[in-house]
């Protein structure tokens, strides 16, 4: 119940803090507090994990990939963001409900099937519907719905990459600057996956 509480606080501080950042700062000041965030994960989080021959390929292209999305379209940049969210918090509450099916004990403990169908499920219809509220985009609803649902997946091999990595380390938390969440990365881990993945798709298309 602790636990949950300070999740939850720390969520909503989050939330309300990029909703402040995102909706206020001048673009420039906003790519520049993103990269101070890559830069803190990188001096403090990272070295943790002592493999910095990975450094250039993890965590630092895909923190450039998800500042490039952004600058060519922010609307798309926090449609992800928000849709990266709901899977992790569909997937949190589902599994923390119903989850008994492990996926994968030996690399991460806490991931269960239903928590992975639930987040997955929620990315999807949140999707969606922000597609249908927002009306900003060119794409149809059915691409939406699929787009979310392959983003959750997305978000999950992001969550279960870090994990392996942290297990390797032997870490609990890449760190603790966000109680109830471990560290920065913890928290962006599947973020990082889509927006790298999503920002390949775009600059292929184009």
């Amino acid at each position: 119940m602790n636990d949950f509480f300070m999740r939850t606080v720390t969520a909503i501080v989050l939330v309300s803090v990029g909703c402040l950042t995102f909706c206020f700062l001048e673009p420039l000041y906003f790519v520049v507090m993103l990269a101070l965030v890559l830069g803190y994960v990188v001096a403090f989080e990272w070295p943790q994990f002592n493999i910095w021959w990975l450094t250039p390929l993890y965590p630092v292209v895909p923190f450039l990939a998800l500042i490039h999305l952004y600058l060519q379209n922010p609307i798309l940049w926090a449609w992800l963001v928000v849709v990266v969210a709901s899977y992790d918090t569909g997937g949190y509450i589902i599994g923390s409900i119903w989850g008994k099916d492990k996926i994968l004990p030996a690399v991460s403990p806490g991931k269960t099937w239903q928590g992975l169908i639930g987040g997955v499920v929620c990315a999807g219809f949140v999707g969606l519907f922000l597609k249908n509220f927002l009306n900003f985009f060119s794409f149809s609803s059915g691409v939406a719905l699929i787009a979310g649902l392959a983003i959750g997946a997305l978000a999950f091999w992001g969550d279960l990459f870090e994990s392996y990595l942290k297990r390797q380390a032997e870490l609990k938390d890449s760190g603790g600057i966000l109680p109830g969440h471990g560290g920065v990365l913890d928290r962006i881990d599947g973020l990082l996956f889509a927006a790298f993945f999503i920002d390949f798709l775009i600059i292929c298309i184009r």
